[in-house]
């Protein structure tokens, strides 16, 4: 007679019975654990792909010829669109996008500089409309903020050579004082005809209101004499 051996199932140590089962199951389902499936490559016809070449020539020319987005009908926007919608994964169209996505992205930043925060809102939201993760959206929407509920001084100083009317231009930066409220933080930009003139206006300049604003300051050369200001 043959005798089948018996399974002791001790206390603290798994079964054979459940070791061997386990090990049945994963080989039945060929994985114990669960891997992300790749997505599949979407498969183009010979015409599809010419297409596709010929769209990719079509954008760059838009991207040539600055027609990024809207009001273009034409854009390179709406033409990589279109190669996606042929290819999702297409690489050159993906690329085209976040270069339009930059392109909007620095036309805000010129804008704010220049103080054309109309400008600037129009760029950003072309921008985040593409990619609302970009990182740099947040950071552009602060400065836009920043710019609406920012304070724009401006005073003329006198014409010719500032370094020969000291005094009076000492008066014209007792006038730009008069416009600000303590405790604000102000970027000036200088404007004069030399590099002299204007480290003369900045040392006047930080006299009269270091001890009431927190100031830094650019130099131009330009005309006319003036002082202009942004404070937050």
């Amino acid at each position: 007679m043959i005798k089948v051996p018996r399974i002791l199932n001790h206390e603290g140590k798994t079964p054979l019975v459940t070791i061997a089962f386990t090990t049945l199951f994963c080989l039945t389902l060929m994985s114990c654990t669960t891997a992300p499936e790749a997505p599949l490559k979407k498969v183009l016809t010979e015409e599809q792909q010419s297409r596709l070449l010929n769209l990719e020539y079509a954008a760059l020319d838009a991207l040539e010829r600055m027609h990024f987005s809207k009001p273009y009908a034409d854009s390179a926007e709406q033409i990589f669109n279109q190669m996606l919608t042929l290819d999702p994964n297409n690489e050159a169209a993906q690329r085209g996008i976040e270069q339009i996505v930059e392109h909007h992205i620095d036309v805000a930043l010129k804008a704010l500089a220049g103080r054309q925060q109309a400008s600037a809102e129009r760029a950003l939201a072309h921008a985040r409309r593409l990619d609302p993760q970009h990182p740099s959206i947040a950071p552009t929407e602060n400065q836009l903020n920043l710019l609406a509920n920012s304070k724009f001084v401006r005073i003329e100083l006198p014409r010719g050579d500032l370094r020969k009317a000291i005094q009076p231009t000492r008066s014209q930066l007792r006038q730009l004082q008069a416009q600000l409220d303590e405790k604000l933080k102000c970027r000036f930009t200088i404007a004069v005809s030399s590099d002299d003139q204007g480290r003369l206006v900045y040392q006047l300049l930080k006299e009269r209101l270091q001890q009431t604003v927190t100031m830094s300051a650019a130099i131009i050369i330009s005309s006319p004499n003036r002082v202009e200001g942004t404070c937050f």
